[in-house]
């Protein structure tokens, strides 16, 4: 059991979490919900004291986990994989049997850095599982993942939560899986519990209008701009690590105005063919002909952004000495309107925003130079389905009026559907 009484959470003088309380039983499993920046990942780090700021009253019982939505930084870049879902456990045969349950199994010697976002996040749950917590706190743990892989996760949880009687505390943005596999729902708004409800209850009948704004899809139209000049293109391009291939001639070409999707399961190679139009990464063979004018908004959103900058720095870097320090100042407020960060955050550093809003902050970033070509890997996977729509709608404009090219990256088929002209199944 774990129970909650009046927890706090003020940094920065800015108050993330109001007087929280509630209580959650053996086998119980929690979909914590609501708006990015609600505070849902404010709520799973005062919980394990990890900013050690929070005030009020925490009791439980047994061993926490925690599993971090970017899994990344959770995970030490120097050691094996399967060596750190052994440390300070040491079963090496439950180890293996877990990351091959997950489908890791032909990357457990590998490290964090060779494996996608979505395999990074498999890695991170089977470190926690091999401890065997009692309390399991969830942020976002298949938002990265495709619909195969989401299934791999979600069967592995339930599954333990029902071997183990623990308790599932689940952050997430899937109102569908929310719906399907909790028996209890926390709508958090502003910071403050808006409902605590049974499941079934939430979902029937929602009481405020945030809560019945997570449950309407917005639609987007199809994506109808002009199309210009071809601005990149890729002809019989292979791409890998230490000549072991991920791609294999891979020829297409992107124009002005244009929106290719990218769509594919997770490792299956899209951010590799980022890696590869941004240089980073040379072609075993092939050519990849491009303009030199390209943005990247990255999957990480939040490891994408300098910690030691404030917002204004940040978003302004593409601007370079064209404009004056007030222009570039009005340039990013008006950017940052745009996807929905107030101008009142400009001098706000990274780690006073949520997931999500680090991922809409890159956007903004992304588009303020107005470049030839973006690169967006996963931009809307920490997104709820409202802000997603209105992401979605954003870029759908910007790329009508600039004339930007995009190649879009993402296991959410619904979601490149409705964005891009042609659509690439790797």
């Amino acid at each position: 059991m774990i129970t909650i009484d009046n927890l706090s959470l003020c940094i920065n003088n800015k108050k993330l979490l109001k007087n929280i309380s509630f209580s959650a039983n053996k086998g119980d499993i929690i979909g914590v919900v609501g708006y990015s920046g609600s505070g849902k990942t404010s709520l799973l780090k005062s919980i394990v004291n990890i900013d050690k700021k929070a005030t009020g009253k925490i009791e439980y019982s047994g061993k926490l986990g925690f599993l971090y939505q970017n899994a990344k930084n959770s995970i030490a870049p120097n050691y094996k994989i399967i060596t750190q879902v052994c440390d300070g456990v040491g079963k090496l045969k439950l180890a293996k049997k877990l990351l091959s349950k997950l489908g890791l199994n032909d990357y457990k010697k590998s490290y964090v850095d060779l494996i996608s976002g979505g395999q990074q996040i498999r890695a991170s749950l089977a470190i926690n599982l091999h401890r065997q917590p009692n309390i399991l706190l969830l942020d976002e743990p298949t938002a990265n993942l495709d619909k195969k892989n989401t299934k791999l996760v979600v069967e592995e949880l339930l599954s333990y939560t029902k071997n183990n009687n623990c308790i599932l505390i689940w952050v997430s943005h899937d109102m569908k899986l929310m719906e399907k596999i909790t028996n209890k729902i926390m709508h958090i708004n502003n910071g403050i519990i808006s409902e605590y409800t049974d499941t079934k209850r939430f979902f029937n009948s929602p009481t405020t209008k945030q809560g019945k704004d997570l449950l309407k899809p917005i639609p987007i139209k199809k994506n109808q701009n002009k199309i210009g000049d071809i601005i990149i293109t890729l002809e019989n391009v292979s791409l890998g690590y230490n000549n072991k291939y991920v791609i294999k001639d891979l020829s297409f070409n992107v124009s002005l105005g244009e929106c290719v999707g990218l769509f594919g399961e997770s490792g299956i190679g899209k951010s590799t063919i980022f890696r590869g139009i941004m240089g980073q990464l040379n072609p075993i063979y092939g050519t990849i002909k491009k303009s030199n004018n390209i943005q990247m908004i990255f999957q990480d959103a939040r490891g994408s952004l300098n910690p030691k900058l404030t917002i204004l720095d940040i978003v302004s870097e593409p601007l370079g000495n064209k404009y004056s320090t007030e222009g570039k100042k009005q340039k990013v407020i008006k950017i940052l309107s745009k996807v929905g960060i107030d101008k009142s955050r400009i001098f706000d550093r990274p780690n006073q925003f949520s997931g999500g809003e680090c991922q809409r902050i890159s956007i903004g970033r992304a588009f303020i130079s107005n470049p030839d070509l973006i690169l967006a890997d996963e931009i809307t996977s920490a997104l709820d389905s409202y802000n997603k729509n209105i992401i979605l709608k954003l870029i759908y404009d910007l790329q009508a009026k600039f004339g930007t090219a995009i190649i879009f990256a993402s296991h959410d088929y619904e979601a490149i559907k409705s964005i891009s002209h042609k659509i690439i199944k790797l």
